[in-house]
């Protein structure tokens, strides 16, 4: 019985499938063919004549523009054309410097660093400093080390330091005077010849106490161009 039942359900369903074939076999036979017809060209009418209106009434304005754009190109073609070397006299602050007996207290040193150029997003850098203020005037350090410049944007670019060298006196509390000095900041430039830097980073000595929040302003003197 069950048999029967799914026989007359096949047989009902071909059935359906045969009548719906018929169906689009008509629809097809009074299908209607599509005619073409060339369409008669549109003639070219000429464009009417643009007027620009000077901006804000200053018909000077868009050669302002250009020659800012232009004195901007120029300037960041300098900056890709690195100098081989920069002389950067400098002023860091170190805050809460520890001292011998576990006191600690702010220092102020002043120096100078001088960088070779391996391009325009490197170099190395030899730098010396001494301190002058907060009781630790026989303090002085001295490191070596590599730094790597950021893409320039609006005359402004990131740098960052590593460094690694000595440092003692002053009642500073430097332990064998190994030294270690990373720093980040950022660059102005004024010119293809100066930028002003500032940057923040870290003095540690590797067996003193000394573990210090650094504060960083110098003045970068770009020097020895390639021609």
């Amino acid at each position: 019985m069950r048999f029967v039942f799914y026989f007359f359900i096949i047989a009902q369903f071909l059935n359906f499938l045969g009548a719906f074939a018929e169906k689009v076999k008509e629809d097809s036979s009074e299908f209607i063919p599509i005619k073409w017809e060339k369409v008669r060209e549109n003639e070219e009418k000429p464009l009417k004549k643009i007027i620009w209106k000077s901006y804000k009434d200053d018909k000077s304005y868009f050669e302002k523009i250009n020659l800012k754009n232009k004195s901007k190109k120029n300037l960041n073609k300098a900056q890709e054309e690195s100098s081989t070397w920069r002389f950067r006299p400098a002023h860091q602050w170190f805050f809460d410097a520890q001292r011998k007996g576990g006191t600690s207290r702010d220092m102020q040193l002043l120096g100078g660093k001088i960088d070779w150029m391996g391009g325009n997003r490197w170099y190395l850098t030899g730098q010396g400093l001494s301190a002058y203020g907060g009781g630790a005037g026989g303090y002085s350090e001295g490191h070596w080390g590599v730094g790597i410049l950021g893409p320039s944007w609006k005359n402004l670019r990131f740098y960052g330091e590593m460094l690694i060298g000595s440092g003692g006196g002053g009642g500073v509390d430097s332990g064998s005077a190994l030294l270690f000095k990373p720093s980040v900041g950022l660059e102005y430039n004024l010119n293809k010849d100066l930028s002003l830097q500032t940057g923040i980073g870290k003095v540690i000595s590797k067996e003193g106490s000394l573990d210090a929040n650094t504060f960083d302003a110098s003045l970068v003197w770009r020097f020895g161009t390639p021609k």
